[in-house]
C-alpha cells in the first residue's frame, strides 16, 4: 500500500498519523512524501494532503474549506486526530494483546490517548496555543520534539530523517497506550485497596499502583499515601488537592523544616531512625521500612493539623 503525505517540513501531525497507520497496516505500507498530483491520485492512503476527509477511501486531510470537524472541547481535528478517530480502539487492542479488557475499555483508553497526546498535536497543527507551565514557562511538547527533527534553515535541507521520526512516534504511541491502559487498570486496583480504608487520612498501599489521578477524586479525605518503592524502601507522598491544574497544590505538604534536611536532621525531627530523605518541595519522603513510613505520615499529619488550628 502506498501512503502519500506532503514533502518538505514535517510536523507531529503528519508524522503521528503515519505512525498510527504504519502500525495498523504493519509492513504493507510504503510512505511517499510528495505533493505531485500523480502521486496523490495513485495513493492508496492520503495523509495531510489532498483536501479530503473520507475514512472509507482512506483520505485523511483537514486543510479543506470548513476543516474536518472538531472535538467536543472545540479542538479541530488534524490528520493525526482523524486517523486516531478511526483506528484508535483497534490500535489499542493490538498493543494490549494478552491483557483482558473489553471493548468499552479499549475505547476508553483510546479516548485517554487522544486527550493526553493526540489532541495537543491537532491543536498545535491547527494554529491553537496549547498550554504553558507555572509562571508562563513554555512546555516542550511532543510537537516540539518532532519539529526538532527537521533541518535548520542554515543547514542542508535534507528531510530523509522523516522515517526516523515516524519510528520514534510509534514508540511514543505504544508507550502512551500502555500508560493509559495502566491508569484504567489502576483505578480498579486502587479502589479495591482503599475500600477497607475509607475515610482515613493516611492510606497504605501494600504495592505501588499509580494513584495520583485517582485518590484525589475517589478518596478526597486522604492527605498522605504510604507505598513501597521498587528499590525495596518505602515512600510517603502528600496527596494533591485534585487532578489537572489542582494537582500542583498539596492538601498537606510536609513540614517546612523537614524539606531538604540531611538524614541526621530528619532522624532528629521525625524520631524515625530509618528515614532517608524529604524532598525540598515538600511532596514526598522516603524511609527504609513500612513502619518508618507510617510513623512519618502520622507525625506529618499531626503537625499539619496543629498548624491549621493555630491559624
Amino acid at each position: 500500500m502506498k501512503l502519500v503525505t506532503h514533502n518538505g517540513v514535517f510536523h507531529a501531525d503528519d508524522v503521528l498519523a503515519c505512525a498510527i497507520l504504519s502500525y495498523e497496516f504493519e509492513f504493507e505500507i510504503e510512505i511517499v512524501r510528495s505533493r505531485n498530483s500523480v502521486s496523490i491520485e495513485t495513493a492508496d492512503i492520503l495523509v495531510d494532503v489532498g483536501g479530503e476527509y473520507n475514512p472509507v477511501t482512506l483520505r485523511f486531510d483537514h486543510h479543506q474549506k470548513g476543516g474536518a470537524g472538531a472535538r467536543e472541547n472545540g479542538v479541530p481535528y488534524a490528520s493525526a486526530g482523524l486517523v486516531w478517530l478511526n483506528y484508535g480502539p483497534v490500535i489499542c487492542q493490538k498493543v494490549l494483546a494478552g491483557i483482558e479488557l473489553g471493548d468499552l475499555e479499549f475505547h476508553k483508553i483510546s479516548e485517554l490517548v487522544d486527550k493526553s497526546l493526540i489532541c495537543g498535536v491537532d491543536a498545535r497543527d491547527n494554529g491553537m496555543k496549547t498550554h504553558y507551565g507555572i509562571n508562563n514557562a513554555e512546555v516542550y511538547s511532543f510537537s516540539d520534539l518532532i519539529t526538532a527533527f527537521n533541518p535548520n534553515w542554515f543547514t542542508v535541507q535534507d528531510f530523509s530523517i522523516f522515517n526516523v521520526a515516524v519510528d520514534m512516534a510509534k514508540v511514543f504511541l505504544v508507550n502512551e497506550i500502555r500508560r493509559q491502559a495502566g491508569s484504567v487498570l489502576a483505578e480498579v486496583e486502587i479502589i479495591k485497596m482503599i475500600e477497607p480504608q475509607k475515610g482515613k487520612k493516611i492510606v497504605l498501599l501494600e504495592k505501588y499502583v499509580p494513584w495520583s489521578n485517582i485518590l484525589p477524586v475517589k478518596a478526597p479525605e486522604t492527605s498522605y499515601v504510604v507505598f513501597p518503592d521498587p528499590t525495596g524502601s518505602w515512600r510517603v507522598q502528600a496527596v494533591p488537592k485534585g487532578v489537572g491544574k489542582e494537582s500542583f497544590e498539596l492538601k498537606a505538604p510536609f513540614p517546612a523544616n523537614w524539606r531538604g534536611s540531611s538524614k541526621a536532621d530528619l532522624q532528629n525531627l521525625t524520631g524515625v531512625e530509618d528515614v532517608i530523605f524529604c524532598h525540598n518541595a515538600g511532596f514526598i519522603m522516603g524511609t527504609k521500612t513500612r513502619e518508618g513510613a507510617i510513623s512519618c505520615a502520622q507525625l506529618a499529619l499531626l503537625l499539619f493539623e496543629r498548624e491549621q488550628e493555630l491559624r
